[in-house]
């Protein structure tokens, strides 16, 4: 008996007894699979370290600090998707002559592991155009920007 009789093939490939492996719908399917492979390292290569929650604190309004400074609270989670323990520190990016105070110790992130906490910003009142001011703070970690967050601090209306 002739070996290869039962398999999958056309009636040319076993009447010839050529066996045709790449078809077009091998090659179809397979740039369609390196297409997916690519398109998923893509996605993992571009991911940012941590991904940051910023909210305000609900049922809080503006604090009066001073005669010239309010503070409004907020509160952070902090998810680490790296693969190492990371310390983090918050900055307030805009407008730069404002301040973060961080209720409780330095935020950090164990690895695959989420930071969560609270903090006051405090803007002078000169800065301030309304009664929603847009913010921007920024996660840190070693110098480096891992993330950023924007936000409102509310004031009191002119």
């Amino acid at each position: 008996r002739e070996k290869g009789l039962i398999r999958y093939d056309s009636y040319n490939g076993v009447v010839a007894g050529r066996r045709k492996i790449f078809t077009p719908r091998v090659l179809a399917y397979t740039a369609v699979l390196l297409l997916l492979v690519v398109a998923n390292i893509a996605l993992l290569a571009g991911r940012s370290e941590v991904e940051a929650v910023i909210l305000r604190a609900p049922g809080k309004l503006y604090q009066k600090v001073d005669e010239t400074h309010l503070s409004n609270l907020y509160t952070y989670q902090i998810v680490n998707k790296s693969n190492r323990d990371l310390k983090l520190e918050l900055q307030l990016l805009d407008p730069p002559n404002g301040r973060i105070k961080l209720v409780g110790q330095p935020p950090t992130a164990p690895e695959g592991k989420m930071a969560e906490g609270a903090f006051f910003v405090e803007l002078e009142k000169s800065q301030l155009q309304g009664r929603k001011n847009p913010i921007r703070i920024g996660v840190f970690s070693e110098g480096k920007k891992l993330d950023e967050v924007k936000t409102n601090f509310l004031a009191p209306g002119r």
